[in-house]
């Protein structure tokens, strides 16, 4: 049985690939700081996050892939707190992949990454488009740095997965628009919604992130979205239907609101791919069905 290793199997995407992997001929270790993670009988949990895969685990346990999900946090400390998680994830990704290359193991690893890294524009954006980070990507860019190095440097296999906005019961959806609908029975709408929106399954993003690792792609970028894009306002639409709930102008919600969310809520965010091998077989959850299954949670 094959070995593979997941990095931040307790967060939002993570734990959906956790899912994902359990299911597949795998044995899966994940790396664990202080959330506990149930599973069956073929998860091992590896103690101290990635600070804990040194050469002598990896050489030990000899994974075919890692799957690295996990982005530092310091939540309390917000903007001044993702700069410093910037750095935390430079320097943890630049130990891990040396930790690979003395290991001497043959690996792939898989990053998860975000579209946000592109920039604002109405022209779709291609694995080849230069980084223009944007928001919350700014901080976040720093830590991808070394991965981005690694793919045509390194010894080792780098995939990094860029990804647009992900929906599912967690992150950005619940903070923004669950916890509204909850507390006020209201959804805010950013400017005038016109605004184009790649939203993407937390379901398909961990199922197409095992997809890659399974099918023979190289090192490189890959964008991974739903190619049916919307705007804003036809998303915002969407979920009043199915939470039969309000719409108001962010500003009622919201009346100061951190600049780098500002920024990702007004910024159009459109990707595109020339590497559709994987993604034109694939049959996507449309947005519909993600609130409809996220309603019913």
């Amino acid at each position: 049985m094959q070995s593979v290793i997941l990095i931040g199997g307790s967060g939002f995407l993570g734990k959906h690939l956790l899912t994902e992997l359990l299911k597949s001929n795998y044995k899966v270790y994940v790396t664990v700081n202080k959330t506990n993670i149930k599973g069956s009988g073929k998860l091992n949990i590896i103690r101290g996050g990635i600070n804990a895969l040194n050469s002598e685990i990896l050489k030990e346990i000899a994974p075919t892939k890692i799957f690295h999900c996990a982005r530092p946090s310091i939540p309390r400390l917000r903007k001044t707190g993702r700069v410093i998680s910037g750095y935390i994830a430079y320097f943890n990704n630049s130990r891990l992949l040396k930790n690979i290359e003395n290991s001497c193991i043959q690996t792939d690893l898989l990053f998860a990454s975000g579209s946000l890294a592109y920039g604002n524009s109405t022209q779709p954006h291609y694995e080849t488009s230069a980084i223009n980070p944007i928001s919350y990507s700014k901080q976040y860019i720093r830590g991808e740095k070394p991965l981005l190095k690694a793919i045509s440097s390194s010894g080792v296999n780098v995939k990094v997965l860029r990804f647009p906005w992900l929906i599912g019961n967690g992150s950005w959806f619940k903070w923004f628009y669950l916890k509204n609908i909850n507390e006020n029975n209201s959804i805010p709408l950013f400017g005038s919604g016109n605004n184009k929106m790649s939203i993407l399954s937390v379901v398909d993003a961990a199922r197409l992130m095992a997809l890659y690792s399974d099918n023979s792609v190289g090192n490189g970028i890959y964008n991974i979205f739903n190619p049916n894009s919307t705007t804003q306002k036809v998303f915002v639409e969407k979920v009043k239907e199915k939470f039969n709930c309000d719409i108001t102008d962010y500003k009622n919600i919201y009346p100061s609101l951190e600049a780098a969310a500002m920024e990702a809520f007004f910024s159009n965010i459109t990707v595109d791919t020339s590497m559709k091998k994987i993604m034109n077989k694939y049959h996507f959850i449309t947005l519909d069905q993600s609130l409809i299954s996220i309603s019913k949670e």
